[in-house]
């Protein structure tokens, strides 16, 4: 009796086979994981842009909140006239158009306006914003800063002195002031004209003022608070009950830390009212960069955010997505698998002031 056995073709067609099989399920598993990694990548670089988009959202909302009495960007440069960083003309001899200024950066670092048929862009944005004092008085309470006079009446702005009273909700004096960063204990002394954390605007009057330190008397009468404005449009009133926002103001670009890595960056104006000096504060990785546009055209305003966010390196040469800007495309965007965010807010703030 034979017995059946397998011949060499047979066993080697088999192992054939079976590597196939391997190779193919090793493919189908590097398939997986490439997707698995592209998907993270992509998800990522999402979540780095949301966190551009908030950080921006919070702010520019309230940017031009109490200033519409101003008339125009011209006016707001002219309330500010003492805080030089935001008074100074750029290098074609135009003003920041605040209290949202987009301009362009060059390779140079040179900054200018660029305005075609009402159109702001570019990818620095400056941000002169308003929110109430998030500080808090010995009772854990948050500040507020309420303002009234003494019969409770209208009282007309001026260029000089005007005295308020402050009230909170226990006592009528100075004690919001006090625990508040209006207070030179809480922000810099340094040229209280100068330093933007001195200012402050109230929604129903229309323009910035600042707040002088409190005389003597002040303290210990225990209700007066001088406020003076640099620029007074004619029949400004301020109403009783008025509360006192805090401006801040805002720088926010793209630049590289010190490894050399790409990131969302912001600085604040300092005391002095002459530099960026704080910060430069990194707020999100992989962000390569920004363009931004301020159309003036619409009622309101609206501005657009692009973001241009790496997904990691790229082993072949990337082509620039065509809902990107040419002018803010470099050479270097080129070795990242690129990802580009974008969002838009109409902005009924800036509207007085541009129309």
């Amino acid at each position: 009796m034979k017995r059946k056995a397998f011949i060499l073709t047979e066993i080697l067609t088999g192992m054939m086979l079976q590597a196939g099989f391997i190779i193919v399920l090793c493919g189908a598993f590097y398939m997986l994981l490439n997707f698995s990694t592209d998907t993270q990548q992509v998800l990522s670089a999402n979540d780095k842009a949301q966190i551009v988009i908030n950080y921006i959202d919070n702010r520019i909302r309230n940017a031009g909140i109490g200033m519409h009495e101003c008339g125009n960007t011209d006016g707001v440069v002219k309330a500010f006239n003492d805080v030089q960083e935001l008074s100074k003309k750029l290098d074609d001899n135009k003003f920041l158009p605040l209290p949202v200024a987009i301009v362009h950066k060059d390779k140079d670092n040179k900054e200018k306006v660029k305005l075609n048929n009402n159109i702001y862009s570019g990818n620095v944005l400056y941000l002169l914003y308003a929110n109430k004092d998030r500080s808090y008085g010995s009772d854990n309470k948050p500040v507020r800063l309420i303002l009234t006079t003494s019969d409770n009446d209208k009282q007309k702005l001026t260029s000089g002195y005007n005295y308020f009273s402050l009230i909170d909700k226990k006592t009528l004096g100075i004690k919001s002031y006090i625990n508040s960063k209006l207070n030179p204990t809480q922000s810099s002394t340094i040229g209280l004209s100068k330093n933007i954390r001195r200012y402050a605007v109230m929604e129903s009057t229309g323009v910035p003022v600042y707040i002088l330190i409190p005389s003597d008397d002040d303290i210990n009468t225990n209700k007066n608070i001088r406020i003076k404005a640099s620029y007074v449009p004619e029949s400004i009133y301020v109403y009783p009950m008025s509360e006192l926002l805090n401006l801040e103001c805002q720088k926010i670009y793209v630049d590289k830390d010190n490894l050399g890595n790409s990131n969302f960056t912001y600085r604040e104006l300092a005391d002095n009212g002459e530099t960026w000096s704080k910060g430069p504060y990194y707020h999100a990785k992989d962000i390569l960069e920004l363009y931004m546009t301020l159309d003036t055209n619409k009622k309101p305003p609206i501005f657009t955010l692009k973001i241009l966010v790496s997904e990691g390196a790229s082993p072949t040469k990337t082509i620039m997505p065509e809902n990107w800007h040419e002018d803010y495309w470099y050479p270097a965007f080129e070795n990242h698998k690129v990802h580009v965010a974008e969002a838009s807010w109409r902005l009924p703030n800036l509207e007085p002031l541009f129309h």
